[in-house]
This record gives structure tokens, sequence and C-alpha cells, in this order.
């Protein structure tokens, strides 16, 4: 997902519409259509108020990081083989 689905994603699991997100960050309801149909970001000066209006942290708008179905953490445990030499010792 990128930001803008992030953003329509959470607007839909709270059950805002545009215009609530509008008048909760100031933001013209244009630009915010604009996101969804042109598939476009918001702009960086954006990203707070939306989160604060969205109540996600910009990590998880920008990241994904407990909001998308999809997110990978890097950090987590996943299933690998490791192979190591045997030691000239042995």
């Amino acid at each position: 997902m990128i930001i803008s689905e992030r953003i329509f994603y959470m607007m839909e699991k709270k059950n805002m519409t545009q215009l609530e997100l509008s008048k909760r960050t100031g933001i013209a309801t244009s630009n915010i259509s604009d996101w969804k149909k042109k598939k476009t970001n918001p702009k960086a000066d954006c990203l707070l108020s939306i989160c604060d209006a969205l109540e996600i942290t910009p990590e998880q708008l920008l990241t994904g990081k407990g909001i998308d179905p999809e997110y990978k953490d890097a950090d987590m445990d996943y299933d690998c083989l490791l192979y190591t030499s045997p030691s000239p010792r042995d």
C-alpha cells in the first residue's frame, strides 16, 4: 500500500468521509479526492495533521506497521536455514 491507500484504508475503518478528514486537517477536499483518483500521496507538510485526524502515528502512515495487513516487519522472525561450515577443530 502507498501512503494515500493507507489514509483511505484508515478512513474506511473509522467511517470517516473525505469531508470530515478535510475539516479535521484543513486540507481541501479536492486534494484528498486527487489522492484517491490519481493514486498520489499528500505533501509532507500535511502528514502530521492527517495522522492526528486518523489517530495513527507517522510511522504507521509511512510504513504501514500496525495498520497494513500486508506489512512485513524487517525485524520479524522468519523461518530460515542457517548453514555453518564444519569447524577445522571438528
